[in-house]
């Protein structure tokens, strides 16, 4: 089957672009209401419950990864037989799955005080709460989650993303009108249940009118099935360690240091995470297309296409964390209030970590994982998992939250990074990986020159929180993006992305 994937890519960006604007904006207010009428506690139960579920979610093992990785290739050929078939084993799978999620989740609710170290809003059943995130977490498996990977197959990413922005403003616009009118997180919690059944609703809906004769039936071949079998192998122990590397640090802040400070770092981390998804949405707008071409085009098609894609993620990572850097003190500061900020040197491995991580992602989220290539990477996600949750435990009782953000920056800096690198330019690209370090070197390099030059202009700037704001914005538009502009130009890569802009403008 062919593709429009120009068009199809930028749908789905554009419209993954408008709902991540959604799920910044709306809920940034649902959390400054829930700060200013409840207290930060509250956000860190949140942040604490969404990472703990984040950990027991490690049953799916990548199953829906491997089964979407299967589909990449009969979708192409338009047979539909197998496409029902991996639909079956997918619905199956999921109930599965969902189930062993409530029963864990159960069996953890005795030992649930044992992640806060500290004590909780008094007013507070900390297990009806966490039944009903449980609930959240699990629903989505036992009813028509498993149909949105036809979206994703055929390159229609922004149904998905339309699908989700209606839930979200659906959700966000309830709790705001709860916790206005009564100060409730109880009712503010539910929402999160409510909107997730009606996600499923719409997907249901929606894939049997787009794609009427695509419904779970048959079964898969056994060729398939070991295809299957063995990517999952690989995948539940990437599900297994991800999930420790993304949740560990704050499970670990809670346990170790408190609700109060997870709470504050939360807001931090919700900065930064925001970005990142902003980020990941323009990776999985291509990422279709990238399988797509994987399987049809040329060495030499594929290899200017990552270069351009890579080029493009750099410096928006950049640019970004440039942009952190000077304006999250400012920032926290007008929102939160001088008592709700870190030191600057946690903010610094805040965004340390947010550059290496959006920069990783570009080849684990993008090229890694069209490819299928999750048994090169197996080893490197097992070290990152142990090296991050022992740095973190030893670093927490010293250094706090700088410690624990410091050891998620140098284990992907390290490791994570470079480990891709090596892999896509070796596994996918047929290339030299010597070619992709230097680059990464020469984007370290442009990050703290740029970073510094635009961190001292910045630090020149005085006047009142809103106009320090303003000006040190400006300083970070103007400033990185006019020498990335002057140096990349004439590159192959710019002229790749002009030539595929003129063609999305065109129609």
């Amino acid at each position: 089957m062919n593709f429009e994937r120009t068009k199809n890519s930028t749908r789905t960006l554009l419209f993954g672009l408008l709902n991540r604007l959604i799920t910044i904006i709306l809920p940034f207010v649902t959390r400054t209401m829930i700060i200013y009428k409840l207290g930060t506690e509250y956000a860190g139960i949140s942040s604490l419950f969404t990472s703990i579920l984040s950990v027991l979610s490690i049953s799916e093992l990548g199953i829906g990864t491997a089964i979407i990785f299967c589909l990449y290739e009969p979708v192409a050929q338009d047979a539909k037989e197998e496409i029902r078939a991996l639909l079956a084993l997918l619905r199956k799978l999921y109930w599965i799955i969902g189930s062993i999620i409530l029963i864990l989740g159960i069996m953890i609710l005795p030992f649930l005080k044992c992640f806060i170290n500290a004590d909780y809003p008094a007013d507070t059943n900390i297990y009806f709460l966490f039944m009903i995130y449980l609930l959240n977490a699990s629903i989505s498996y036992l009813t028509s989650s498993y149909k949105s990977v036809l979206f994703n197959v055929y390159q229609r990413g922004d149904i998905v993303h339309n699908i989700n922005s209606v839930s979200e403003i659906f959700k966000y616009i309830m709790q705001i009108v709860l916790l206005l009118a009564f100060g409730d997180y109880y009712s503010y919690v539910l929402m999160l249940l409510l909107s997730t059944m009606l996600v499923n609703i719409l997907t249901g809906i929606i894939s049997r009118k787009k794609y009427p004769d695509l419904y779970p039936a048959g079964k898969v071949s056994e060729k398939t099935k070991k295809i299957i079998q063995k990517k999952v192998v690989y995948l539940a122990a990437h599900s297994v360690t991800s999930k420790l590397v993304n949740s560990a640090d704050n499970i670990i802040i809670s346990s170790f240091i408190g609700l109060s400070v997870l709470g504050i770092y939360g807001n931090y981390n919700y900065i930064s995470t925001s970005l990142i998804g902003l980020i990941l949405i323009v990776y999985g707008s291509v990422r279709a297309a990238v399988g797509n071409s994987i399987y049809t085009k040329s060495q030499e098609e594929n290899l200017r296409m990552f270069n351009a894609l890579w080029s493009i993620g750099i410096w928006v990572s950049t640019w970004c964390s440039i942009t952190m850097f000077c304006l999250y003190q400012p920032f926290m500061k007008l929102w939160v209030g001088n008592n709700n900020t870190l030191s600057i040197f946690t903010v610094l491995f805040i965004v340390l970590f947010f550059h290496s991580n959006s920069c990783n992602q570009f080849f684990t989220s993008t090229y890694i994982s069209v490819s299928g290539l999750w048994n090169k990477t197996i080893g490197r996600q097992v070290i990152v998992a142990l090296t991050n949750l022992i740095l973190d435990v030893l670093l927490a009782k010293h250094f706090g939250v700088s410690g624990i953000v410091f050891a998620s920056f140098i284990t992907t800096i390290l490791i994570s990074y470079p480990f891709d690198i090596f892999i896509t330019y070796k596994y996918i690209l047929k290339e030299k990986a010597s070619i992709g370090f230097k680059k990464a070197g020469i984007n370290y390099i442009l990050l703290f020159t740029l970073g510094g030059v635009c961190y001292t202009v910045c630090c020149f700037i005085h006047g009142n929180d809103i106009l320090i704001l303003s000006l040190r914005l400006f300083v970070c538009i103007i400033i990185p993006n006019s020498i990335y502009f002057i140096l990349c130009r004439k590159s192959d890569e710019f002229q790749y992305l002009l030539e595929h802009l003129r063609m999305v403008v065109r129609r």
